[in-house]
């Protein structure tokens, strides 16, 4: 590896830490998607801990009504190796949260899928706010 991408290599992770955004990579094994690394942004958002193990992690969030929808999208994207970005409602330790995923597959040389990049946000609030802002526009339109 080449001294510029050695340095790229390190751009990457540092902003890989540093978004506020949730990352999530996963591995895919054996036509399981298993989580192997999260950022700071995931444990913000999310409410989980360094010491929570990533393969419950991957359990619980699996396992929500919600997410079984998007997980089966996400499974159908990476037969048809494409970019998936849908929203989800996820119930972590902070509370039930609505998410805007973007799933990305990671293709080796020969065009298959051996890993997937979740990038999530927090868009609760978001949609919290846009509540707020149709009510008060009903308001003002009955009067």
């Amino acid at each position: 590896m080449s001294t510029q991408e050695l340095i790229f290599l390190n751009y990457l992770s540092k902003v890989f830490e540093n978004l506020d955004d949730a990352i999530v990579l996963c591995e895919l094994r054996d036509g399981v998607v298993e989580p192997v690394m999260v950022n700071r942004g995931f444990y913000e958002i999310t409410g989980y801990t360094k010491d929570d193990n990533l393969s419950k992690i991957g359990e619980v969030l699996s396992s929500q009504p919600s997410n079984k929808a998007f997980l089966e999208r996400t499974y159908e994207m990476l037969g048809a190796k494409e970019v998936q970005q849908d929203t989800t409602k996820a119930i972590v330790p902070n509370g039930t949260i609505e998410l805007r995923v973007k799933a990305i597959p990671v293709l080796t040389s020969l065009g298959e899928v051996t890993h997937v990049v979740f990038i999530a946000r927090d868009i609760t609030a978001d949609l919290a706010k846009d509540q707020q802002i149709a009510k008060l526009e009903a308001k003002l339109n009955k009067n």
